[in-house]
C-alpha cells in the first residue's frame, strides 16, 4: 500500500497520457494497451508502477522514467550475456 500512496504523491497520470510521452517507433505512436501491458506482465523482467483507480490503470511520469531506465539497464545485460558478443 505504501508504493500507491507515492505514486498518488508523484502526480498521477492516465494511460493515455503516459503513451503519448512515449516516443513514436516506425512512425507509430505508443498504445494505451501496450502501458497497461508493462504494469501487468511487465517487459524484460520489469514492470512498470501503477495503481488500478475507478477510472482505470495510472500511473506517474517518475514510474515511466524509473521503468524505462529498468528495462534499458535490462537490455544493457542481456546483450552483454550474448555469446560471441
Amino acid at each position: 500500500m505504501q508504493a500507491n500512496a507515492n505514486l498518488v504523491a508523484e502526480g498521477l497520470i492516465t494511460m493515455v497520457q503516459a503513451a503519448q510521452l512515449l516516443p513514436r517507433r516506425k512512425g507509430n505512436k505508443c498504445h494505451t494497451s501496450t502501458v497497461v501491458r508493462w504494469i501487468l506482465h511487465g517487459h524484460r523482467g520489469v514492470k512498470l508502477e501503477g495503481v488500478r483507480a475507478p477510472a482505470g490503470w495510472m500511473t506517474t511520469t517518475a514510474a515511466l522514467d524509473r521503468f524505462l531506465r529498468a528495462v534499458t539497464a535490462a537490455g544493457v545485460k542481456a546483450a552483454l550475456r550474448l555469446p560471441g558478443a
